[in-house]
């Protein structure tokens, strides 16, 4: 998903709402995005890798932003994996991009049985 595409009037996840904030704060910097969707990924994991590539050059952090993550009403900091210091390269960011997506759907269905949502 590029910056452009985003609907930052009501920010629905982290991600959003920190695209949202860039540029706003003053006692404080937000680092460049890199925003995908599971779709996204699932259709074309060698365009994200790549575009990935040529935006980032140094390490960057792969975590998750799923929309009900953290929110008004709620909190789930630390429910799923964030991946720091991942180097810009093809399998390294492959492998940690896909082991991101399954902790949020490995957690979120366990999430969704302990609290009865089935």
């Amino acid at each position: 998903m590029t910056m452009e595409n985003l609907s930052l009037e009501q920010p629905t996840t982290k991600a959003e709402t920190l695209a949202y904030l860039q540029g706003k704060l003053t006692t404080a910097e937000i680092l460049p995005l890199f925003i995908i969707s599971y779709q996204q990924w699932q259709q074309s994991p060698e365009g994200v890798i790549k575009s990935l590539c040529a935006q980032f050059s140094q390490t960057v952090i792969v975590r998750s932003s799923a929309t009900g993550e953290d929110g008004i009403t709620g909190s789930q900091a630390g429910q799923y994996l964030s991946l720091p210091h991942i180097p810009v390269e093809s399998q390294a960011l492959t492998t940690s991009i896909e082991q991101v997506f399954a902790s949020f759907h490995q957690d979120f269905f366990a999430y969704r049985m302990r609290n009865r949502h089935l």
